[in-house]
């Protein structure tokens, strides 16, 4: 069974072993865990799980109008089969439901298969941040999805 639900405290070593496997610099536990700690309004970690796994997540902000994901990933075993995009979605509408009109992101310039995947949302490019990412000095693509 699919859920696409608010995050818990259980799902912090979920979480972090994603992170681990998805992301160039991963955020630790204790900044998922100040996530989880720091919610108002909006639901700040959103999962997917399929049987009670996590197979996908997205970090974001709702602020006035406007969604900020900072992140998504889907674990290694369930990529390629749709679930982020279900996710995003899901998020979409219930941002829209409480005022949301754009979405938007940073996404590293090297990072041509999440580009694509936005690109195919409906995402567009409006700005780039030159030397973004302290890892490697690459640049941050902005986009946003209205």
């Amino acid at each position: 069974m699919i859920e696409v639900r608010q995050a818990e405290n259980a799902d912090l070593p979920q979480l972090v072993k994603l992170e681990q496997e998805s992301f160039h610099l991963p955020w630790s536990y204790g900044s998922l865990a100040g996530e989880l700690a720091g919610r108002g309004l909006w639901p700040k970690l959103h999962v997917l799980t399929i049987d009670g796994v996590i197979a996908a997540y997205t970090a974001s902000n709702l602020v006035l109008d406007e969604l900020q994901l900072y992140r998504i990933a889907t674990a290694k075993e369930f990529r390629r089969r749709g679930l982020a995009r279900r996710l995003l979605l899901e998020v979409w509408a219930e941002a829209q439901a409480k005022g949301a009109s754009i979405c938007t992101l940073e996404v590293r310039e090297s990072n041509g298969g999440a580009r694509k995947f936005y690109e195919r949302l409906g995402f567009r490019e409006v700005g780039r941040r030159k030397h973004y990412y302290s890892d490697t000095g690459e640049a941050a693509i902005l986009l946003d999805w209205q």
